[in-house]
């Protein structure tokens, strides 16, 4: 005997309200679902019923037990629900097997609607569909560089090479070296700057996740709980080789590596234009027109089925514009027209790498948009489980 579509209805909200609130952090049932429940169980197409049972009035004081205030109570969580049911049947593995998905229009009576539940993927969501279909929360870490206060000459000094994730004196003197003698051992560390384009570029990626109603935290490097935290969630970190420890890990083994000055390339092949390496420029008063690189890498990562991309540069502001570019839908398609190996549709290599050139006037605060110039994908180990699907 066919479904009722009352019957889909409730059999889709039960759906959801199992699988489909992934960003919430307490054990009890949220209002949206409250409300979600509701409004699958007294789903009518009766007019003259749903002007009495799906209103604002009777909603907030049925759901919310609220009789005040009911078109704002209503629509903050008419809003919640209606964003969740969008993130469920696009970025949750549940959702995207259903042949059917709920949507909630908007204005009273909230009565919900079934509609054909047919996926499509536009070119930013393709790329970062790995941090949201395994329903795994997201880590953004991005560095902050370590100064050191020179009390003499009452002023913060940064050295390129040094970076460390604690104040505590013993653990900077290992960063720094014991037997070094380095000047730095006689001097104050201190955290008192942010990387501007780093944290621009944190910005740019979080208001996307934020968008899409894909749960993100974005934070300090030093202030991650622990490596574990950063190894068994979907991570993006942002920095360079010389100044995050845990880009340093994960570049290790790769063919692209950001080194303290240029960018290595291992077993470089001419012939798919790539150079043995990419130097990068030096600081200079002069206003010359020059490049930097950054390297863009996504593999799993080392617990669970979560991913890590990483956005490495010695530029933050190189970090910056590689970061616009992969929250813009055409220049997306355009990397996806590019490389024939990341495909046009469906899941990307679970393992790849791309090397963009950001140009740079200085101020190293004047740059152009990202131009992808280099790719490799590598093979996937059989452990690896295959992105989205």
């Amino acid at each position: 005997m066919a479904k009722s579509e009352h019957d889909e209805i409730k059999e889709l909200a039960d759906l959801v309200c199992k699988d489909g609130f992934m960003h919430k952090r307490r054990h009890h049932e949220g209002r949206e679902e409250q409300l979600l429940r509701y409004l699958a169980a007294h789903w009518t197409r009766n007019e003259a019923e749903a002007s009495k049972n799906l209103s604002s009035a009777t909603v907030a004081s049925k759901v919310f037990d609220r009789k005040d205030l009911t078109t704002n109570v209503v629509n903050k969580n008419a809003a919640l629900l209606r964003r969740n049911l969008e993130y469920f049947f696009q970025f949750t593995k549940p959702g995207r097997k259903c042949p059917k998905k709920l949507e909630l229009p908007e204005g009273s009576p909230y009565v919900l609607m079934l509609s054909g539940n047919v996926q499509k993927l536009d070119a930013v969501e393709r790329f970062w569909d790995a941090h949201a279909i395994n329903g795994i929360e997201n880590r953004l870490a991005y560095t902050e560089p370590i100064v050191f206060y020179d009390k003499k000459r009452r002023c913060y000094i940064r050295y390129l090479d040094i970076n460390c994730d604690s104040l505590e004196a013993q653990e900077v003197r290992r960063a720094v070296g014991e037997n070094s003698g380095h000047e730095a051992l006689a001097l104050v560390p201190d955290f008192h700057y942010q990387a501007s384009g780093e944290v621009q570029a944190a910005h740019v990626i979080e208001a996307w996740f934020k968008k899409n109603n894909i749960v993100i935290e974005a934070g300090l490097t030093r202030q991650v709980t622990s490596d574990r935290e950063l190894y068994t969630h979907n991570s993006i970190l942002l920095g360079s080789g010389r100044a995050n420890r845990h880009i340093r890990e994960f570049q290790r083994d790769l063919g692209f590596r950001v080194e303290k000055d240029r960018v290595v390339v291992s077993e470089a092949d001419p012939a798919r234009g790539e150079k043995a390496e990419y130097v990068e420029p030096e600081v200079s008063a002069h206003r010359t027109r020059e490049f930097s690189h950054c390297v863009v890498t996504r593999l799993p990562n080392l617990v669970n089925e979560a991913f890590v991309t990483m956005i490495a540069a010695n530029n933050g502001r190189a970090i910056e514009s590689v970061a616009i570019y992969l929250t813009s839908i055409e220049k997306m398609k355009e990397l996806y027209q590019a490389y024939l190996e990341l495909g046009r549709e469906g899941p990307l290599p679970t393992r790849f790498q791309i090397i963009f050139r950001v140009g740079i006037v200085h101020s190293p605060t004047l740059v152009d948009a990202a131009q992808p110039i280099a790719l490799r994908v590598y093979p996937a180990a059989q452990a690896d489980a295959a992105v989205g699907g």
